[in-house]
């Protein structure tokens, strides 16, 4: 590895391999998840970060700064997936709503999501109010049921990046640089 990185100009050889492998990996989930992200910040929110820092994130200025990943700390490691507070909720199922934390960000998104879906004005006529409560009362105390984007992708991302690192290896292995530091 070593010697694979020592060799090549810019980003080291694992690095562009994290890199195209964590492109890959937001196109895989991007697959799943756009056609039902009613707002598009799930969407948005899909990102790739390297141990050095390396993101597709950092050309998203719409991205929430709380949507985020964290950077790993491990050499030569990439996380790719999202940071969004619902994304969790989405991979897995939402639950009960049975305490008030995030109370009045989650009544701000329904409101949204309520007039896009059904043109209801949860803050306008008598009608449209009752509608809006009725809708939320029934988010709150029903379970929905998830729809996986990162656990069906994990062994597809792992495999593409391996065949990756793989194909730049035997490149690097069969390049001039190489050759020529035997």
């Amino acid at each position: 590895a070593e010697d694979f990185d020592a060799h090549l100009d810019g980003p080291d050889g694992i690095d562009k391999v994290l890199q195209d492998t964590g492109a890959y990996g937001v196109k895989a989930m991007h697959e799943i998840t756009h056609d039902s992200d009613a707002s598009g910040r799930l969407s948005a929110s899909i990102m790739y970060i390297t141990n050095k820092g390396l993101s597709n994130g950092i050309r998203k200025p719409a991205i929430k700064s709380e949507d985020k990943l964290e950077q790993p700390t491990e050499e030569r490691t990439m996380i790719v997936g999202s940071g969004a507070p619902h994304a969790l909720y989405r991979e897995t199922y939402s639950g009960l709503h049975t305490h008030f934390e995030g109370h009045k960000e989650f009544v701000d998104s329904m409101k949204d999501w309520v007039e896009r879906e059904f043109g209801i004005i949860a803050d306008g006529p008598p009608e449209d109010r009752e509608a809006f409560y009725l809708i939320l009362d029934h988010v709150r105390n029903s379970v929905t049921e998830g729809k996986p984007f990162i656990e069906p992708n994990v062994e597809r991302i792992t495999k593409y990046g391996l065949k990756q690192l793989k194909k730049s290896v035997i490149a690097f292995l069969n390049s001039k640089a190489h050759k020529e530091s035997k």
